[in-house]
């Protein structure tokens, strides 16, 4: 057991045992988070990372570790781990096939750890705050006024524990006078503004919400985190100001501490107008020391700007700010490394903001100081440029346009890992309207750096039928692994859902990302038209998109093109293509039409297990005919590729290329709106390769469907599938399960009902019954019952 009172983000909702409150109630209120140690025996279960006790000898050290078992053992543990920090744990992440994270014990080096991992939990202590406010005001005048707040608090750090109470209590005070006078001509009133003000807060004071501001321990040159102490801030201020927007003020602030700090700023500020001009400034500076240190902190800032009234209200401006902070120790007379320095310099033009086409560009420059030794040298200097424009003024064309550009110099190189580099980020969006909607479409082009997060996952047992994924213990170990999980095709076997879960482990990376839509839609602008050409155009209908996102390691260049990257790219950490075209005739037509379509999809993303790549290229035709208001024919074919690449060993069972084809004829009759029934019969013939040993299946599927409606009372569905299958390939694998639609080898009946009544305008109650007799295996029966309010 050791402390963690640095770990402030530790969750605090956690289920105590009694072994763990005893252990609180011990440690009194000296720490607010602990480590404890997580072992808890258990017998063999699949659906959790079990290990074993072992011993293992390094040098003359003899350790007791945990070791990671797939099969059963008459010891086991369930075990919690938690990263402690790089150095402080025995234990790394170890990435394997199995559904969870395990980890693998590293031996010390000369007794100091070498992972960052241990079988420990964070355990919160249970807090209890409280705190009483009160404040009174008084006006001794119109002019004059005065105001009091006084809070007390009472803080628990662990209710669990009855030792070190004695401090829990702390109480704050706030005093400020105000004084407002008006003087001057009625044309130029002037205001004068004075204030006097005093707080105290004890060192035990705890406030139930933030009682500074974000910046104060910066403002006063302290570490973000310094520790408590009793506080004194007294001050006044002094502020004149007109009736053209003229001001000048003078604040003056002490803050001292009972840990020897003490500090005192004077701030001035000042804004004004002049032929056009708008101008403000100001500087800060403060001056402070400890015990050891002494240190002072200037901040000096102007901005000017003015509208060109003769160049269509353009507007102009800049601006300057800068912040030295020097933090000397008053032992050896060197900086400390809290000690900063920078300068901001910023110029912009911008067009009218009012009107619907304007554009800005923006130029901002940032100098940075590291500290060494005595004084400051020059860390780095980036430029970053920015370009603005948005152009709406037409309805049929519209675009908008952020781009950024930042070139980063490192002038001092061993004192940061960070490398002089050029950054580029950019977003443009074009929208298209024309001929009266016949063509509509949109553009997105994306292009920028950043950084590229590797993922973990799990899957997680939850009731059937609540989850999207089956598994099917290919191995027959018995014990899940991550390549043992398919997209369930059947509720009853959707028992998984897959949770994703961040790692720290990043690369840099370069992005470009490619979007469109665009449809062609004659019948909004010629419908009605008798032209002949025109008409037979109308007829026809075609809708084409594409999303597509590009995700490279950073190799100091840009990437502009989003379609360089290939699924064989090394470099690549993800890539996203999804393509959609569908060519249509006689769309609206209640007699007859077609509709031609292509799908193609690649998705390449980088696990912590390394690449994994989905494809698919899918051809589909669909030919429908009308036979009077009564029957409709349709006829739809496809043809694919369907395929899934790992390079990792570890998977390569799920490796798999499959190619398909299939026709499905049907017949659909329908009855007014109270009855409609479907015959169809589909034929599948798929082919697939995996490790180089060819597979084959014949679906010969027929399916009937029919739906009887109760007009405002209930819907009644039934639908049953018979399915003969014939397979050529190794069974209980992933292929097979992908070629076999989830079902199996020979006949196959798949049967379904459902009933859904409507009790009342806001209520609907529905029954579901489905039946599964796949090949040999045993028939699978599910019901469901809900009840649902519709609102």
């Amino acid at each position: 057991l050791y402390s963690n009172a640095d770990s402030k983000n530790s969750p605090i909702n956690q289920t105590l045992d009694t072994q763990q409150k005893q252990f609180l109630s011990e440690i009194g209120d000296s720490l607010q988070y602990a480590y404890y140690p997580v072992e808890t025996r258990d017998s063999f279960n699949a659906n959790k990372i079990l290990y074993v006790k072992a011993d293992t000898v390094v040098g003359a050290s003899v350790y007791k570790i945990y070791r990671y078992k797939s099969s059963y053992d008459t010891a086991m543990y369930t075990l919690s781990f938690t990263d402690v920090g790089q150095g402080k744990g025995n234990y790394i992440p170890l990435m394997n096939a199995a559904n969870g994270k395990v980890y693998q014990w590293i031996a010390p080096v000369a007794g100091k750890p070498q992972g960052n991992y241990d079988p420990v939990a964070y355990l919160v202590t249970p807090k209890k705050q409280q705190m009483v406010t009160a404040a009174v005001g008084y006006k001794f005048s119109k002019h004059t006024s005065a105001k009091m707040d006084a809070a007390y608090s009472y803080t628990d750090v662990n209710t669990y524990s009855a030792k070190d109470k004695e401090d829990n209590g702390g109480a704050g005070l706030k005093l400020l006078v105000n004084d407002k006078r008006e003087f001057g001509p009625a044309s130029n009133r002037r205001v004068l503004q004075t204030e006097g003000r005093y707080e105290s807060v004890a060192e035990t004071f705890r406030p139930l919400e933030r009682l500074r501001t974000v910046e104060f321990l910066r403002d006063w040159g302290l570490p973000f985190d310094v520790g408590y102490a009793k506080e004194q801030l007294p001050g006044f201020s002094i502020a004149l100001s007109d009736a053209k927007n003229q001001q000048f003020s003078y604040d003056f602030s002490a803050y001292l501490r009972s840990d020897e700090y003490s500090g005192k700023r004077h701030t001035i500020a000042h804004a004004a107008q002049f032929y056009g001009f708008q101008l403000s400034d100001g500087f800060q500076y403060t001056h402070f020391n400890g015990s050891t240190y002494d240190g002072r902190f200037l901040r000096p800032n102007i901005s000017m700007s003015k509208t060109l009234k003769q160049l269509g209200n353009h507007e102009i401006g800049g601006s300057f700010a800068m912040e030295y902070n020097e933090i000397k120790s008053t032992v050896a007379d060197t900086l400390l490394p809290s000690s900063f320095s920078f300068k901001d310099w910023k110029a912009y033009i911008r067009s009218n903001a009012s009107k619907p086409n304007r554009w800005s560009f923006n130029w901002f420059r940032r100098a940075n100081d590291y500290p060494l030794a005595a004084g400051f040298v020059p860390l780095d200097v980036n430029n970053n440029f920015n370009l603005q424009v948005e152009m709406f003024k037409s309805l049929h064309h519209q675009f908008r346009l952020n781009s950024g550009y930042r070139m980063l110099e490192v002038k001092t190189t061993g004192i940061t890992s960070q490398q002089s580099d050029k950054t580029l980020l950019g977003r443009a969006e074009y929208l298209l309207n024309i001929g009266k909607g016949a063509i509509v479409g949109n553009a997105l082009y994306e292009v920028g750096a950043g950084q590229e997060q590797q993922r973990d996952y799990s899957y997680v047992e939850v009731p059937a039928g609540r989850g999207e994924y089956a598994w099917f213990d290919y191995n027959g170990d018995g014990v899940p692994q991550l390549n043992e999980f398919e997209t369930a095709q059947f509720p009853d076997q959707a028992k998984y859902i897959r949770i994703f879960t961040p790692t720290n482990r990043f690369v840099k990376s370069t992005y470009t990302t490619f979007n469109y839509s665009l449809i062609f839609s004659p019948a909004n602008a010629w419908r009605r038209d008798s032209a002949a050409f025109r008409k037979f155009l109308s007829k026809w209908n075609a809708q084409s998109s594409l999303q597509t996102t590009n995700k490279k390691l950073d190799d100091g260049s840009f990437h502009f093109n989003p379609f360089e990257g290939t699924v064989a790219d090394t470099n690549l950490l993800y890539l996203s293509t999804n393509i959609a075209n569908t060519l249509s005739f006689n769309r609206y037509s209640t007699k007859w039409g077609f509709d031609l379509s292509q799908v193609r999809n690649s998705i390449k993303a980088i696990l912590t297990y390394g690449y994994e790549t989905h494809l698919l290229n899918d051809y589909s035709l669909r030919i429908r005919k009308n036979a009077g208001r009564n029957f409709t024919f349709l006829v739809s074919g496809k043809m694919g590729t369907n395929e899934l690449i790992t390079p990792n060993p570890k998977f390569d069972n799920r490796n798999y290329e499959v190619s398909y084809y299939g026709i499905s004829p049907s017949v659909t009759y329908t009855k007014g709106a109270t009855f409609r029934s479907q015959l169809a019969y589909k034929w599948d013939d798929k082919k697939a390769t995996t490790n180089a040993t060819p597979q084959t299946s014949t679906l010969n599927t027929l399916l009937w469907e029919t739906k009887y409606n109760l007009v405002q009372s209930g819907l009644i569905t039934t639908k049953l599938t018979y399915s003969n299958i014939s397979f050529d390939g190794a069974k209980n694998t992933t292929v097979s399960y992908i070629m076999l639609d989830g079902l199996q080898p020979g006949k196959n009946f798949l049967w379904n009902i459902d009933f859904t009544k409507r009790l009342a305008n806001a209520l609907e109650l529905s029954f579901q019954y489905e039946g599964r007799k796949a090949g040999d295996t045993r028939t699978v029966h599910i019901g469901r019952a809900a009840l649902r309010a519709i609102l």
